[in-house]
């Protein structure tokens, strides 16, 4: 019975590197998209500063680099939320298993297993907010 016990624990713990390596791949995924959009809104900030200090009389162009700084700043709302949610949705996926295989390993070795650590996944979709609050701001003045 012990065989058969520590056979269908290791059937979980290779289910939960699956499940970790895809959460992993994703995960990197989602804070590559995080620094491709900050690069463009750091593009968006530079375009707008060199015409504001270069050409004062430009209104125009300053108010289309705003106008590009706040639909930047709603598409990284937009895509922060999404990947936030299925970020959870993977983490809930992992935690299951997590749950599983921590029992198994204090009933089999009696070791407690180490925690997960922590992500701060909510930075992908408030970091952006208070930029949207700076670019309407900057079109209201």
């Amino acid at each position: 019975m012990e065989n058969n016990k520590e056979n269908n624990t290791s059937d979980y713990i290779h289910y939960y590197e699956v499940k970790m390596n895809a959460f992993t791949e994703y995960s990197a995924a989602v804070w590559n998209r995080f620094n491709w959009i900050l690069t463009l809104q750091l593009g968006a900030f530079g375009l707008f500063f060199t015409e504001i200090i270069g050409v004062r009389d430009n209104i125009g162009a300053s108010n289309i680099f705003q106008l590009l700084g706040v639909l930047i700043c709603i598409l990284w709302v937009l895509v922060g939320i999404h990947d936030f949610l299925s970020l959870r949705k993977h983490k809930s996926n992992v935690a299951e298993i997590d749950e599983i295989i921590k029992n198994r390993m204090q009933d089999l070795w009696n070791k407690k297993p180490k925690e997960s650590p922590i992500r701060l996944t909510w930075l992908l979709f408030i970091f952006p907010i208070p930029l949207i609050i700076f670019w309407g701001n900057l079109i209201t003045l």
